[in-house]
């Protein structure tokens, strides 16, 4: 419902937002040459506006192309409507490890973390944490830190590595690098 009080300049709309699709971060802003941000699917949650302000809470959805991966809990929004678009989210989520090593490698996340994962394998569910933060005007200036937390999974990081079985425990990341919290895996047998 929208409220308007010209005295103080205010401005407030809100609304529930059910099986949208959103591209928070829309390809023209992006060079050609580079991977394309996930867009958003079945997006159910509050939209508002405050102002200068878009802000989009309470929501849950998928992401393109990852049918096993369901984002339980979202938030996110632009600051200020009316300087240079940051965008900033985070996310909770569940589902097939090997769907956001597909999330990763296939989005500008992949660069982001130097291409670290670009020829891991995995196996089994596992939760996931991101925050993010995306400059529309410089992309290349992009932040994000997660963690992921494995509930017995199988992880190859690459061919030449031995597979690391039944791993548990959180893997943090962000674009300066990895770390491993109480990790606990079998490797060769």
């Amino acid at each position: 419902m929208p409220f308007a009080n010209p005295k103080l300049g205010e401005f407030l709309i809100s609304a529930n937002v059910k099986d949208a699709t959103f591209s928070y971060v829309p390809r023209r802003y992006q060079a050609s040459d580079t991977l394309p941000w996930p867009t958003l699917t079945q997006l159910s949650g509050e939209l508002v506006f405050d102002r200068q302000r878009l802000h989009a809470k309470g929501a849950s959805s998928n992401l393109a192309g990852t049918p096993g991966l369901q984002i339980i809990k979202a938030e996110g929004g632009i600051a200020d409507l009316t300087q240079a678009a940051v965008v900033t989210f985070g996310f909770e989520a569940r589902g097939p490890l090997s769907e956001m090593l597909s999330v990763v490698n296939s989005s500008p996340l992949g660069p982001l973390t130097a291409n670290a994962l670009a020829r891991a394998t995995t196996s089994g569910s596992a939760e996931l944490r991101l925050r993010s933060s995306v400059p529309l005007e410089a992309l290349d200036k992009s932040s994000v830190q997660g963690t992921v937390t494995l509930g017995g999974n199988d992880i190859q990081l690459f061919a030449e590595m031995p597979r690391l079985t039944r791993a548990r425990g959180v893997v943090g990341f962000s674009e300066a690098g990895f770390s491993v919290n109480g990790l606990q895996a079998r490797m060769l047998g």
